[in-house]
This record gives C-alpha cells, sequence and structure tokens, in this order.
C-alpha cells in the first residue's frame, strides 16, 4: 500500500500514484499502469481516505455499531441452537473392550460419513465408554455410516423416526475384541447414565 500524502510534493510522488482529489492530498488511489514486465497491475478503482470522522461521527458509529451487534447476535445465536437441536443431532456410544471384556481407555473412536467422507472423533474413557455426536438431519435418513475403533470397524445405518424431534436419535455400539455389536435398545439407558455423570 503506498504511503500517505502529507503534501502536494509531486517529485516525491511514485510513478504510478494519482492523486484523486484536488482538495484532500491524503487520498490516493493505485492507477493502471504496466509493471516492468508489460502487464496490466489491475488494481483499479480502490480509493482510501485517511482522514479521522469529526468527534460527532464516530459517536453515531459507535452507536450504529451497538444497535446492529444485537440483533446479529441473536440471529447467529438462533442459527446456531438449531444446529444442535434434536433434529440434526445423531449419537452413536458404547464401549471398547478386548477380547477378555476388559476396557480399553484411549483408544481413538472415528465415525465416517461414507457419503461426504467427514469424520466425527472421540476417545475412549477410563471405563471405555466413546460418545460421538454426529450432525444428521431428517435427510439423512439410511445413510451408511463407518464407525472404527483401533485396527476394526462396523458398518451401521442411520436409523430414526424423521417425524420425531422430541427423542434422542443414535445407536449403541460396542466393540468387543475384534467384533462388534449394535444394540439400539441401549441406546436410551446408555446415554441417561452418561448424561448423569
Amino acid at each position: 500500500m503506498p504511503p500517505v500524502l502529507e503534501s502536494f510534493e509531486m517529485a516525491r510522488l511514485p510513478q504510478n500514484l494519482v492523486i484523486v482529489g484536488g482538495r484532500s492530498p491524503t487520498r490516493y488511489a493505485q492507477a493502471p499502469f504496466p509493471d516492468r514486465r508489460g502487464r496490466d497491475d489491475r488494481m483499479t478503482g480502490r480509493i482510501l481516505d485517511r482522514r479521522r470522522p469529526g468527534p460527532y461521527t464516530g459517536r453515531v458509529h459507535g452507536k450504529l455499531a451497538g444497535i446492529l451487534a444485537f440483533p446479529l447476535a441473536l440471529i447467529l445465536a438462533g442459527a446456531a441452537f438449531a444446529e444442535h437441536s434434536i433434529e440434526y443431532r445423531y449419537t452413536v456410544l458404547g464401549y471398547v473392550k478386548n477380547a477378555r471384556g476388559a476396557p480399553q481407555p484411549g483408544v481413538e473412536v472415528a465415525l465416517v460419513r461414507e457419503k461426504t467422507g467427514f469424520a466425527y472423533v472421540g476417545e475412549t474413557d477410563a471405563s471405555g465408554l466413546y460418545v460421538i455426536v454426529a450432525r444428521l438431519g431428517d435427510e439423512s435418513l439410511g445413510e451408511t455410516l463407518i464407525l472404527k475403533a483401533g485396527g476394526h470397524m462396523a458398518s451401521l445405518t442411520a436409523r430414526f423416526d424423521p417425524g420425531d424431534h422430541s427423542r434422542e436419535r443414535g445407536t449403541h455400539v460396542d466393540f468387543l475384541g475384534s467384533r462388534s455389536v449394535e444394540r439400539r435398545a441401549a441406546f436410551p439407558a446408555t446415554l441417561k447414565s452418561f448424561l448423569a455423570q
């Protein structure tokens, strides 16, 4: 960006700088002059004004910004809340245990949407429990999900009632050694137990 012009000394102006306004020597714009290789600069139309606003103008801008910030915050908060409501949430939870039934803490668990390739990642706690919350809306009914834990994987199908926006959606999948077991009926009780902690 060119320096702010303090005076009208034409001898000090760079070759590609053009004064835009005759009254204020601090207004400038880049003019389309070719550079050394003969290409066009293309930085036309930018007019910068370095003058400071008067005290009244500054107060008006400050009040206007405050007035506009509040409704904007409400709009953004509403959009964020909608993304985390039940109809956009699908929870996959369960336990990762070895073949003898001992919990496996610290195991990375990933839920991958086959349709998009997007992965939701979690980790097991000391009891081997993992909880992954994915963003799946009503349109995701029947979508294939891949669940990976350690070196093992399971293929799941997103099943829920798209008309029911009052109950949590999800499934319970346990990894026992190298095999996975989906227990959909255990999902509500496991989720309730997790949320009570």
